[in-house]
């Protein structure tokens, strides 16, 4: 009879939401690049795990100080580091996002 090694898994913590994601991030490598892009300038700009959950948190609290932070939040915008920011930002609060396709007529959009 064939004898198996047994290999320990690897241990996870346990993610019970979305914030808890970027938190663990944030604590386990907050220097490393989460995000590289292009500014308006054609510059490359690199983003912390750090950095991006301080963004992530700032514009959270803008959004509870402005009320709409358990609100249904529609975005129409392209691909960006300002649009993972606010698709985070909405779903680590109490609100819903609700993506809006750029390419839609404005008539649908408004439908949506």
């Amino acid at each position: 009879m064939a004898k198996f090694k047994v290999t320990p898994l690897n241990e996870v913590s346990k993610i019970e939401r979305i914030v808890d994601i970027l938190t663990q991030a944030e604590a386990e490598c907050p220097e490393k690049i989460a995000y590289r892009y292009r500014n308006a300038k054609q510059e490359i700009v690199d983003v912390s795990y750090k950095a991006f959950g301080e963004d992530v948190r700032a514009l959270g609290s803008a959004l509870a100080d402005l009320g709409v932070d358990k609100e249904h939040i529609a975005i129409v915008a392209e691909n960006s580091y300002n649009w993972i920011n606010v698709y985070l930002s909405v779903l680590c609060s109490r609100g819903v996002y609700l993506p809006v396709d750029k390419e839609l007529p404005e008539e649908d959009m408004f439908y949506v």
